[in-house]
């Protein structure tokens, strides 16, 4: 997924954040924020635990923040909803590039 950087109605033209070649296929994606939660809710539902974890790592996309939801802690509560508000939440956000050891990006790449 790369942002939009600008539109030139002019020319019709799209600047995004990345050097597409001639004929590549380009979707686009919206984010609503329903989805997003109803999709973090279903890969945390395998999760449950008998006794919920004490911490969490939180890795996220910049743009699951304040833009998305109404507030910038959307995910985070989600997290949180089996806890009494004492579990503490660490991690970043941003665009992401992780190597595997044989050198293939995974994420922003």
């Amino acid at each position: 997924v790369r942002n939009i950087m600008g539109a030139y109605p002019g020319s019709g033209a799209l600047a995004i954040t990345d050097h597409p070649q001639p004929g590549q296929r380009v979707r686009f994606h919206v984010r609503d924020a329903r989805t997003a939660t109803d999709d973090l809710e279903l890969l945390l539902s395998p999760q449950a635990f008998s006794r919920p974890p004490d911490a969490a790592l939180l890795f996220s996309c910049n743009g699951r923040g304040a833009r998305l939801y109404d507030s910038p802690d959307g995910d985070i509560t989600v997290i949180d909803r089996d806890s009494d508000g004492t579990r503490t939440v660490v991690g970043s956000d941003g665009s992401v590039k992780v190597l595997t050891p044989d050198g293939n990006c995974i994420g922003d790449c």
